[in-house]
């Protein structure tokens, strides 16, 4: 039985401050579609809602043409006797309980998300709709939540969409998936294919990411300039490895004003955004010397993980403070490899190894 259906779903904005264009270009829509019985002559010009291009119109479709199902459910929740019921039960779950008397404007947006979560999932909905609700709370809220979820989903037998940019959740709590790309659904179904495609999307394929002043988006200054994953054959760009490869890591940085103990971190991650490795020009006693264009290499031995898709977060420090941080820089994958051999040993998934000896170079 389907429960909520939605067919050829869309959202425009118009991009720009209020003024009297604006007024306009609303009266014009207006007079058109309620006097004229017309189509809305903006709605054929809006473009993608493509965050990183600037774009030619004013005009960007947030949705674009959605349609898919969910089944079985109705909306209505409990009664407000049920509700007083378990009035005590939901301020626990929140634990907001010693602001409860503390009217909700005075809230933290966090405060607020924990109450609204635990109140919706204590109404015993047919449906629950739960958006990003992970984003906020302690490691203890957060694992509450997804108990909850879980609960509502596999034990109580109803429905939940669940929101999110967290893969590993997903892949917990849900069954199938629905993708959606700069306003349009690129897929549907099995969530394990879903999240697989959602990864894809963010590996680069050439293994080189520049950075162009304007498009620069860390919160430190922007010193980092240009990253690359190389064959360590032949130092050429190079996005996919086996099993067991050595990596190369080319990085260069801007660094306009002499800097002394220069210290860089790369940290490698898996595609849910867990650290897994890392390495430390520090720690490993290497000494970096100012050079305005820094060129630095790193060689990663014989990389001891299995296939999938990865990424590097790049940490540059004068000492020990960062002045510079991009997280999730540019990603790669490594692909199956039978014969890989770590340490002697045969690899196995059962050994769960991380095993990476490496040599920094300043070129």
């Amino acid at each position: 039985m389907t429960a909520i259906e939605f067919n050829n779903i869309s959202k425009q904005y118009r991009l720009g401050l209020v003024s009297t264009r604006t007024l306009s270009h609303d009266l014009n829509r207006w007079w058109v579609t309620n006097v004229l019985r017309k189509e809305d002559p903006y709605l054929k010009i809006g473009e993608t809602n493509d965050r990183s291009t600037k774009g030619e119109s004013e005009y960007v479709w947030a949705l674009r043409d959605i349609d898919f199902k969910v089944e079985q459910g109705a909306i209505m929740g409990m009664t407000k006797p049920e509700i007083r019921r378990k009035l005590d039960e939901i301020v626990d779950f929140a634990g907001v309980e010693r602001y409860v008397d503390t009217p909700v404007k005075r809230y933290s947006s966090g405060m607020m998300v924990r109450l609204g979560f635990a109140i919706a999932a204590h109404l015993e909905p047919e449906i629950l709709v739960v958006d990003e609700v992970l984003a906020v709370g302690d490691a203890e809220f957060q694992k509450k939540a997804i108990g909850k979820m879980q609960d509502v989903s596999k034990g109580e037998g109803r429905t939940v969409l669940f929101v999110s940019h967290n893969m590993v959740s997903l892949k917990n709590l849900c069954k199938n998936g629905v993708l959606l790309k700069n306003g349009r659904l690129v897929m549907s179904g099995d969530i394990n294919s879903v999240v697989d495609t959602y990864i894809g999307y963010n590996q680069s394929n050439r293994g080189v990411v520049e950075f162009p002043k304007k498009m620069y988006k860390s919160v430190y200054r922007s010193y980092i300039n240009k990253i690359s994953t190389i064959s360590t054959s032949n130092f050429d760009s190079k996005a996919i490895f086996k099993m067991g490869d050595d990596i190369g890591i080319d990085l260069e940085c801007k660094i306009l004003e002499p800097i002394d103990n220069i210290n860089i971190n790369i940290r490698m991650n898996d595609s849910f955004g867990t650290g897994i490795a890392a390495w430390r020009t520090k720690e490993m006693g290497v000494v970096l010397k100012y050079d305005e264009k820094l060129r630095v290499r790193l060689i990663i031995k014989n990389l001891n993980v299995f296939d999938g898709i990865y990424n590097l977060s790049v940490a540059l420090l004068a000492g020990n403070e960062t002045i510079d941080f991009i997280d999730n820089l540019i990603s790669f994958e490594i692909v199956p490899d039978n014969q890989a051999v770590f340490n002697g040993k045969s690899v196995s998934k059962s050994l769960n190894l991380i095993y990476t000896p490496c040599d920094w170079i300043q070129m």
